[in-house]
């Protein structure tokens, strides 16, 4: 779910419970508001939806994608989708941490890894 993705997809996963006419509105709706709250396009393209020209975003770089946001409905798509990509993100910043540790210890400098271990330790008890 990352990149240009399908209004369709888009509605379902936001709105699961809905049906797919109202799910449809409620996309539409709600990035209207956006537009309004923002004075301008957010989000660009009529079947497929993806952030316009000069948007960013910082998701790809977090850890913790969207915080500690629980989703109310469990077993759906996007809580699928988003509890993988948040399990994935805590395995590559393990690895991370794992490398420089050992490439601090390989250097000599074992007072310099041990707040690297004391966060993987955080990271994963």
């Amino acid at each position: 779910m990352v990149g240009p993705t399908p209004r369709e997809r888009l509605a379902a996963l936001l709105w699961p419970d809905s049906p797919s006419d109202a799910a449809r509105t409620a996309l539409r709706q709600r990035l209207s508001r956006l537009r309004r709250q923002f004075d301008g396009e957010l989000v660009v393209g009529a079947r497929m939806l993806m952030l316009a020209d000069g948007v960013t975003h910082d998701l790809a770089d977090s850890p913790s994608l969207l915080g500690g946001l629980q989703l109310t409905e469990r077993g759906t798509e996007l809580d699928d989708w988003l509890s993988g990509e948040r399990s994935r993100r805590r395995e590559q910043q393990r690895a991370q941490l794992l490398e420089r540790i050992d490439a601090l210890e390989q250097a000599g400098e074992t007072s310099a890894a041990l707040p690297l271990a004391q966060s993987l330790l955080a990271l994963d008890p």
